[in-house]
């Protein structure tokens, strides 16, 4: 799975991420909050409900797969989109 942050717009305590995964080819897309502060950084993603009926069709998981991409922004596993609309996020670089 390849994981892509089309934006972020992070605030002092929390931020919104969206973007897309691509798995066998297919472009799932989900949206998520983000936090940094206590307790280490985590994410919650949530998958956009034509993504879900995708990743059922295709015969996956839609809740492991949510979980794959926490894991993934969360360990810094994801491709930033150059011309996406980032706010100041420091792993995703400058605000554009």
């Amino acid at each position: 799975m390849e994981v892509f942050v089309t934006e972020a717009k992070m605030g002092s305590v929390a931020g919104f991420v969206k973007g897309y995964a691509i798995i066998e080819g297919t472009r799932i897309r989900f949206k998520g909050v983000a936090f940094g502060r206590y307790g280490g950084h985590n994410v919650v993603v949530t998958l956009m409900p034509s993504s879900v009926r995708t990743l059922t069709a295709m015969g996956l998981d839609a809740e492991q797969v949510e979980l794959e991409l926490q894991r993934s922004i969360v360990q810094g596993n994801f491709t930033p989109i150059p011309d996406a609309k980032h706010t100041g996020d420091p792993l995703l670089g400058p605000k554009s």
